[in-house]
């Protein structure tokens, strides 16, 4: 079985951009250095919604980051600014042994979109699996509090460590210390949460 979701004329008029691009042009353009704390705050907000609703489902890949992050983005939206009021969260779905692939309307503004994968069988919902899950939540967060790319933040810190110390996981700690001013001690308290 399909689960279809009728399509709108302004999104069939759209290309889809990832919050990953996004987030890249900001990184090349010196003018224009973050998204706006309104838009931060909005973005953030609809991928943790998104993000509670399917965590603990085989549909959100583990490696999961902020190039599975979309937006349609209007062809003309150069007269219309940048829109980023409606993200989609890119699932996978999975056949199951059974050969059935299974579905999901999600509520709220952010809707699925299906990348039909190989017939791979579930994921497991192992602790150690949702750790990391957890994690790349962490690194979209950050990537969206700085509006850079992960790539462009770990390589802001990485100098600044120790060589033992130059890892994912304490880079992420050390920018996140580095948010609080921009973003407020509550934003970070959450990505900390989410690093474990």
């Amino acid at each position: 079985q399909l689960f279809y979701i009728p399509v709108s004329d302004q999104l069939l008029q759209s290309t889809p951009q990832s919050l990953a691009d996004i987030l890249s042009q900001f990184d090349d353009n010196p003018i224009i250095k973050t998204l706006p704390l309104k838009s931060t705050l909005h973005v953030a907000l609809s991928l943790a919604q998104s993000f509670l609703q399917f965590h603990s489902t085989p549909w959100l890949p583990q490696t999961w980051g902020s190039r599975d992050v979309l937006f349609f983005v209007p062809k003309d939206h150069r007269q219309q600014g940048l829109q980023l009021e409606s993200p989609y969260l890119k699932l996978e779905l999975h056949k199951t042994n059974k050969g059935k692939g299974k579905a999901v309307e999600t509520s709220g503004c952010c809707q699925g979109i299906v990348n039909m994968g190989e017939d791979v069988g579930l994921v497991s919902t192992a602790a150690a699996t949702q750790q990391e899950v957890l994690f790349r939540f962490a690194i979209v967060l950050l990537e969206i509090g700085f509006s850079r790319p992960w790539f462009a933040l770990r390589d802001l810190v990485r100098n600044a460590l120790p060589p033992s110390r130059q890892t994912d996981y304490h880079m992420a700690e050390t920018l996140s210390g580095l948010l609080i001013r921009q973003m407020g001690p509550n934003y970070v308290r959450i990505i900390r949460k989410c690093i474990g």
